[in-house]
């Protein structure tokens, strides 16, 4: 009987011994699957990053773009409607001008049949000096029909023209990139260290150091 208890007592601290070993190694299996799952966790969050990042870029250089070709069409439309108004004006004040001119000589003429109807009434004949005077005004009409007319091209404001004329604006790219990681690795060990700071000690990595 003792002999048969003894090897009872044998076997039971043999099969307790083993139940721990394998409790142990099952916690530092459980335990490397936490490190896995850590690391996929890490990679998978980098990923999400490097995306937002990358779309967020996009989206910049888009409206940098966008802004650019709108600067080009309100600079190159602004400049055609400016140029085609101060045509339009030079024309209408050139016809307005002929006509002007065109009346003035009407009523020369007008004025010339008059007084010399009027100077015939009264006996006397001696218009030269004001036939002279008339073909001066004459003369100086003929000039201004023939002179071009001056129009003053309208001037852009100043704000206007800086506008049109600088180099669009990068400054909110740059900002981006100042604000993206330098290294990837160095953004990892940030987070695994924040990640290791909310996670627990495990025993399994007390033990491997």
């Amino acid at each position: 009987m003792a002999h048969m208890r003894t090897q009872i007592n044998l076997l039971t601290k043999h099969i307790v011994t083993k139940s721990e070993k394998v409790n142990v190694v099952g916690q530092q299996n459980r335990y490397e699957d936490q490190d896995v799952d850590l690391d996929e966790t890490l990679s998978l969050t980098e990923s999400e990053e490097e995306w937002v990042t990358t779309k967020k870029i996009f989206r910049i250089i888009t409206l940098e773009i966008r802004v650019t070709i709108l600067e080009m069409l309100v600079g190159t439309m602004l400049g055609m409607l400016i140029e085609t108004n101060v045509l339009a004006v030079k024309n209408e004040i050139k016809d307005e001008v002929r006509t002007e001119l065109a009346v003035l000589k009407d009523r020369l003429d007008g004025l010339e049949n008059l007084v010399q109807d009027r100077f015939q009434a009264a006996g006397s004949v001696d218009i030269e000096e004001f036939k002279s005077q008339l073909a001066e005004m004459r003369t100086q009409i003929a000039k201004l029909a023939v002179k071009p007319v001056h129009v003053p091209t309208p001037i852009m404001p100043e704000s206007l023209m800086q506008m049109l004329t600088q180099a669009p604006s990068t400054q909110s790219i740059d900002d981006l990139w100042e604000e993206l990681p330098t290294s990837k690795s160095g953004k990892r060990k940030h987070t695994a260290r924040e990640i290791d700071e909310e996670t627990p000690t495990d025993l399994a990595r007390e033990a491997r150091r």
